[in-house]
């Protein structure tokens, strides 16, 4: 809860209008600076540490405009972010200070000998106006490097089941239509794959030492150079090259290079991406931040799955 430390409901400081943040209204509390007095004057004095913002989930940019309408020595009252993000000294009559941290932020007395030893003059009543949180710039950081790694996930995710409910279909075809097939997804790949990279050099061979690697799409560290610039420019190569294998096996008697018993984890990972990549866009429309556009297509995508029919 932020606090303002005045009984007078004025908006003294105009809000800032910054782009997609939170603004928070200060209420009203007891003055933090507590002091004897002989007349106008202030002497003895000490703080009372207040909560100004509950402790985030999220590192915060807390800002907030004050006003000290006070005369004579320095004191050491300042607004911190508990956590140990940053410090903002109160100075002058008025100011701003502009914090980052989990907080909670509060104001203390980061100095108590000097504030003791101070003369003030003047009500030093110490108040503010509306305070404005938002996500700091590394959070911002941080969300968009988990939005895009969820997006290359999903992006995955969804080569991988369109694969899965494709192969559900080729294991009943009959041999004419499994090898119409194929010549389709050869002549397909010799459009989409440098003359460098032949189909023959992205999967393992039938005779692997390996059996459950035989006819599979190679492991990354296995790949000859420049395949992940041919699949950047054509993403569609994974998907033919291994259902290409897949259809070489059953013509040529051996067992599938992919396994129907499969499909239910491929649909449960989809899902839980999908529920994560939910999460992602409501927090982001929550703080008004501008969601990441590949993890946006890729959730449009999920639901246009689902309008399909796909069991997820």
């Amino acid at each position: 809860m932020l606090i303002r430390w005045s009984s007078r409901p004025r908006p003294w400081l105009p809000l800032v209008a910054f782009p997609a943040l939170i603004a928070t209204q200060a209420a009203a509390s007891p003055n933090p600076l507590i002091c004897d007095r002989a007349g106008n004057t202030k002497y003895r004095c000490r703080v009372t540490e207040t909560q100004l913002l509950t402790r985030q989930d999220f590192q915060v940019t807390f800002e907030v405009p004050y006003r000290f309408d006070c005369h004579g020595h320095d004191t050491g009252l300042a607004i911190v972010a508990r956590d140990g993000g940053s410090t903002g000294i109160v100075y002058g009559t008025s100011g701003r200070v502009r914090l980052e941290g989990h907080g909670p932020f509060l104001v203390t007395d980061v100095d108590p000998g000097r504030t003791y030893r101070a003369t003030l003059i003047g009500p030093c009543a110490l108040e503010f106006g509306p305070a404005i949180v938002k996500p700091s710039f590394a959070t911002l950081e941080l969300w968009k490097r988990e939005a895009a790694a969820l997006a290359r996930e999903l992006e995955s995710l969804l080569h991988e089941l369109r694969l899965a409910r494709d192969l559900e279909q080729v294991v009943q075809w009959d041999d004419g239509q499994l090898k119409l097939t194929r010549t389709r997804i050869i002549d397909l790949l010799q459009q989409k794959l440098p003359p460098e990279l032949p189909y023959e050099s992205l999967v393992y061979p039938f005779d692997d030492k390996e059996p459950e690697r035989r006819g599979q799409f190679k492991d990354a560290a296995d790949m000859p150079p420049g395949w992940e610039m041919a699949v950047v420019l054509n993403p569609d190569i994974p998907y033919l090259v291994t259902l290409r294998a897949h259809i070489e096996s059953i013509l040529n008697g051996r067992p599938p290079v992919y396994s129907p018993n499969e499909v239910p984890r491929i649909k449960s990972d989809v899902a839980d991406a999908a529920a994560r990549a939910e999460l992602i866009i409501e927090r982001a429309e929550r703080w008004q931040r501008e969601i990441d556009d590949e993890l946006k297509n890729q959730a449009d995508r999920l639901k246009q799955l689902k309008q399909e029919g796909s069991a997820i």
